[in-house]
């Protein structure tokens, strides 16, 4: 018998994580998705940087059911934002994976 967890940062609202880097190499990212008990969640990913200034369009994801990789490259620290869109439901953010697993997560 194996039993399987799966956690997350989820949020009602909108709530935001901290990736602190070092250096200013180019890095990749890759954030992991899953309405895992089918809510029917809709919610939107941005990254920021510490100042609060956009690096990427904000990423709309929905129908995740089965989960979802989002992949980004970014420098520098970096802020991720989840935003709720459903207020039946809440936003998940359910893994993330910095560089080399960033690769091979795909």
């Amino acid at each position: 018998y194996c039993a399987r967890y799966l956690g997350a940062l989820e949020t009602s609202g909108s709530d935001s994580l901290t990736l602190y880097v070092g250096d200013a190499r180019a890095h990749q990212l890759a954030l992991y998705v899953c309405d895992f008990d089918k809510a029917g969640r809709e919610q939107t990913i941005e990254l920021l940087d510490l100042a609060g200034h956009a690096l990427t369009q904000p990423c709309t994801v929905s129908g995740f059911a089965q989960g979802k990789w989002l992949r980004y490259q970014f420098s520098g620290s970096i802020r991720i934002r989840l935003t709720n869109r459903k207020s039946t439901t809440t936003a998940v953010l359910s893994a993330l994976m910095f560089d080399q697993s960033a690769k091979a997560a795909f």
